[in-house]
């Protein structure tokens, strides 16, 4: 049964439009994947840079004795300042395509040229080795991004960064997806039905009345009707009927003026 509806060029069409519709759900679903994790990381990210650049401002600007504190105030479970000798990123390729660093410049001010290395990534493992962090709740089967920034300080130090945090997870609406999916193909599959009877129904007509034709039963012309190929096809149909049927009588009065004269 199922074999013979797709053998139609009814069923074989409207398998193609869902088939397509499926498609397209499948990019549209990947597109806002992949749209949604760049927000992401923008937004965590920016975030991040501002409490970094700031901090790297007042360190700059607060004594010596002061910066332990300053560091320990910055301080969270999640992300961890420290003065370091060398930068904790050890190359100069941003992760995240210059957009975090471009937020930091902003808060420095457009006349601070300072080095800033940047990397994003995802994290693989448990958070950042804080003995704080070892008590935040931690839920599975999210992706944990690690951003580490280094910035360089006006002694020649460097402010390090490390911070990591859980990707939101991806809440897809699925009951009101699957339902506009299901309405979608439904709405579908009744127009191109539609629009499929006007293309194969003509063409049934024309076949049955070819079978008929061919038992030398009378047939009157079939009406045109449906799109302009098939209203062509089927007044080339009724040419071809018409001709035959003269060419049939034009021969049976010959055969039978041949036996009149026979006789």
């Amino acid at each position: 049964m199922m074999g013979r509806v797709f053998d139609s060029l009814r069923g074989q069409i409207v398998l193609l439009t869902l088939g397509a519709l499926t498609l397209a759900q499948a990019v549209s679903l990947w597109l806002f994947v992949d749209e949604r994790s760049l927000a992401v990381r923008a937004a965590l990210g920016a975030e991040a840079a501002g409490r970094a650049a700031n901090v790297a401002h007042l360190l700059d600007e607060a004594p010596e004795a002061l910066r332990g504190a300053i560091l320990r105030a910055a301080d969270s479970p999640l992300v961890r300042f420290a003065i370091d000798a060398t930068p904790a990123v050890d190359h100069l390729d941003h992760g995240d395509e210059g957009g975090v660093e471009a937020r930091m410049r902003h808060i420095l001010g457009q006349g601070d040229a300072r080095e800033i290395r940047i990397e994003l990534h995802e994290a693989h493992g448990d958070l950042l080795p804080l003995a704080s962090a070892a008590d935040e709740p931690r839920e599975g089967g999210l992706t944990r991004l690690e951003l580490t920034l280094s910035l360089a300080l006006a002694d020649g130090q460097w402010l390090n960064v490390d911070t990591r945090f859980n990707r939101p997870p991806l809440q897809w609406p699925v009951v009101s997806t699957l339902s506009f999916g299901i309405s979608a193909a439904l709405l579908l599959v009744a127009l191109f039905w539609f629009l499929l009877s006007r293309l194969t129904g003509p063409l049934r007509e024309v076949a049955a009345a070819s079978e008929r034709f061919g038992r030398g039963e009378a047939e009157p012309d079939l009406p045109l009707k449906g799109p302009r190929e098939l209203r062509h096809l089927t007044a080339r149909f009724n040419d071809m009927k018409t001709r035959i049927s003269r060419h049939i009588e034009d021969r049976t009065r010959v055969l039978a003026a041949l036996g009149h004269d026979l006789r």
